[in-house]
């Protein structure tokens, strides 16, 4: 019983200070999607027990395939190679991150070893030291749908309290990327303005221009 709590909180610890350092990136990165979602996976795996982090974003091509927008980690080998996907008819999406994005639910892998679903990846999570993972559904509204994966050394790290910071993590991902993007909207809309503003005044001062010619003709 005293392992079991102890395991309990050390994984909410890790869970908790990779959402602190998440966090800071969240409020550090405002120019640009990539390297915001860049510096979440770097702050996830930054001297934790998390060994891997990714955001894959999905297709909606043939095969819907999963495209990596960012990824860090000891283990950030794991994919190179995978033939990735999220649709339902190939073995491939049948996975944890396949199922997370075509439901939009959270998925939660207790142990890479044991797990039914995780046969056909269980011997390249072995190399890597993968033992669970969780998938996080992330949908960015009129833009994109995909999930955040995060892996663990240990077998059953994704209990409750560290599900929980997850999930808000997951939240505050897709607000970061929404006030990118609105940032992005304000700022092309106050370029437009300030060029009509330009147009204008550029109109108007070659009509006094023109005026000011006839009244001295």
């Amino acid at each position: 019983d005293q392992q079991e709590k102890e395991h309990q909180l050390s994984t909410q610890n890790w869970a908790l200070g990779a959402y602190a350092i998440a966090a800071l990136a969240l409020g550090r990165v405002r120019s640009s999607e990539k390297l915001l979602l860049h510096a979440i996976c770097e702050a996830i795996t930054h001297k934790s027990t998390y060994i891997f982090a990714w955001i894959g974003i999905a297709e909606d091509g043939p095969g819907k395939k999963i495209r990596i927008a960012a990824k860090a980690g000891s283990a950030v080998g794991y994919l190179d190679g995978l033939h990735l996907s999220w649709a339902e008819e190939d073995p491939n999406g049948q996975g944890p991150t396949g199922v997370c994005i075509r439901t939009g639910t959270m998925q939660i892998l207790e142990d890479a070893q044991t797990s039914p679903i995780f046969g056909p990846w269980r011997e390249r999570a072995r190399q890597f030291g993968i033992r669970s993972s969780v998938s996080i559904p992330l949908r960015i509204k009129g833009s994109w749908h995909g999930a955040l994966v995060v892996y663990s050394a240990r077998p059953k790290a994704f209990e409750a309290a560290p599900v929980e910071v997850f999930e808000r993590l997951g939240e505050h991902i897709v607000h970061g990327i929404q006030a990118i993007k609105q940032k992005r909207l304000l700022d092309a809309e106050r370029r437009h303005l300030e060029e009509t503003q330009k147009h204008l005044t550029d109109a108007l001062a070659a009509s006094v221009s023109a005026m000011v010619t006839a009244m001295e003709i």
